[in-house]
């Protein structure tokens, strides 16, 4: 278990696993807050965005936000790096830990890989 978020109406409560590294605390911490947001309570474990989760759409929004939180589009496409890419969909994966390091996070977490392949494709670009 990484978070787990208690929507309850008079006190509630996020639990973020102290055994997790700083950086995926801080996610895990955006994700289940967001939670909080939604007043929907949830638990947060590796991949618990797939399809076989409880809610994979509200796990696959709460993602989105706590990377859009760690990874502001306009500071990811200011990156030396992304527009060195142009908009290639083909990164390595060095190129993608080089980007994820400037942000302090993993480039395997849940939604950030599919952040930064957004960007290589050029989708935050038109949006």
């Amino acid at each position: 278990m990484r978070g787990t978020a208690l929507a309850e109406t008079t006190l509630p409560v996020i639990l973020v696993n102290g055994k997790d590294r700083g950086n995926g605390r801080v996610f895990t911490l955006l994700h289940e807050f967001c939670h909080l947001a939604l007043r929907q309570s949830g638990v947060s474990n590796v991949g618990s965005d797939r399809n076989d989760a409880p809610n994979p759409a509200v796990e696959k929004f709460c993602n989105a936000v706590a990377a859009a939180t760690l990874m502001p589009r306009d500071w990811l496409l200011s990156e030396r790096l992304v527009n060195q890419k142009n908009g290639q969909k083909s990164w390595r994966d060095d190129e993608l830990e080089a980007l994820a390091l400037r942000f302090g996070v993993s480039a395997y977490f849940s939604d950030g890989e599919q952040r930064f392949r957004a960007i290589m494709s050029g989708e935050f670009r038109r949006s």
